[in-house]
This record gives structure tokens, sequence and C-alpha cells, in this order.
């Protein structure tokens, strides 16, 4: 939540009339489009790359799209999160404890059936989530895997479909064209909400 350090500089530029909020979220967006798309480079090219999660370049290429699309997520997050809070190591701890929950609430875990029905809407908010289920569609679908046969402990299947199935939280038929929409409409709502806030501050 690094606006927390440029919120005065904001206020005092904004109340000069040298721009408007909506200026401000737009060019921000902008700008933090193209650093959340180097970083998630940086951390997906060696990473899937080491492990051989799958060797198919269209693979890797929807894998970094999905990576992305999540991390710009999170970042909107953490942009509303310092409009409201202007202290940075409090606004810090609070996404913190907001993505925390996400991940632990991510069907992963704990499916939602066994989490309290007050905290059941979290599974379906979280943007860890919709992460979980595009990475991991993208990584296992399609897959053969040798030595099935043989197994004993530990086997999910004979195929990436099987795995998806066979893990609690995951599933074969999901819909990357949803991921995308979801996720995508989380962080346009949270910029939104990021505008909103500024303008009535």
């Amino acid at each position: 939540p690094v606006f927390t350090y440029e919120s005065a500089t904001f206020e005092k530029e904004a109340k000069n009339g040298m721009y408007a909020p909506v200026s401000y979220v737009i060019s921000s967006s902008l700008v933090q489009m193209l650093f959340v798309l180097l970083t998630s480079a940086l951390s997906v090219i060696p990473y899937y790359w080491l492990t051989d999660i799958n060797p198919r370049p269209g693979r890797f290429f929807l894998f970094l799209l999905v990576q992305y699309v999540f991390l710009y997520t999170v970042e909107s997050l953490c942009i509303v999160a310092a409009a409201v809070i202007p202290n940075f190591v409090i606004a810090l701890g609070v996404v913190v404890s907001g993505l925390s929950n996400f991940f632990v609430f991510n069907g992963l875990f704990v499916t939602p059936d066994r989490v309290p029905w007050v905290f059941r809407w979290i599974e379906f908010i979280s943007p860890h989530n919709y992460a979980l289920a595009g990475l991991s569609k993208v990584s296992f679908s399609g897959e053969d895997f040798s030595g099935f046969d043989s197994c004993t402990t530990g086997c999910f299947g004979a195929t990436g479909d099987d795995v998806l199935d066979a893990v609690q939280g995951l599933e074969s038929d999901v819909d990357l064209g949803l991921i995308f929409g979801v996720l995508i409409a989380e962080s346009i709502a949270l910029r939104f909400l990021h505008w909103y806030i500024l303008r009535n501050n």
C-alpha cells in the first residue's frame, strides 16, 4: 500500500486543480499494469520452467496471464486499503490479514461446507480461489502421467484431469474465461472504489 506515502502529495495537487481523482486513478492503474506484468514475469519464468510444470509454451503464457491478472487484483486491493488507512504499517497489516483469509478460505484447505456459514462468502470473492483454479487447470488439464499403475501412496490419477478431480477444492471442469472475467471484474471494482474514496475525501 505505497499510496499512503503519495496521499499527501495527491491531496495537495488535486486541491490545486492540477488533475482530477479520475485522472490519477486511470494513470496509476496503467502504470501499475506494466509494473505488475514485469514482477509477474520475473516470478513465474524461473519456477515454471525449473519445476517443469507444463512444457507447452501456450500453457506457459496462459499461466503467466492468470498470475498477472491475480497479482493486479491484489495490487488493486492494496491501493484501496492505502486510500482508507493513512498509516503504511497499519494498511500493510490489514492487507496481509485480508489476503491470509482469502488464502485460507480458497477451498483447497477447507471446503465451504466445513466453514461456519458466516464465513462462506469469503471463498466466492477470494482472488486466491480463482487464481488457484485457473493455474491448476492450466498446469494439469490434458496431461498424462506415467507410473500411475505402480503407484502405492499419494496417487491422484493417471491424467491431469484425474488429479484436478481428486484434489480437494479443485476440479477439471473449470472455465478459464470465467476465471479471467471474475478477476478482471474484481480489479475494476476495486479501482472504481479507489476513485470513489479519493473523490469524497
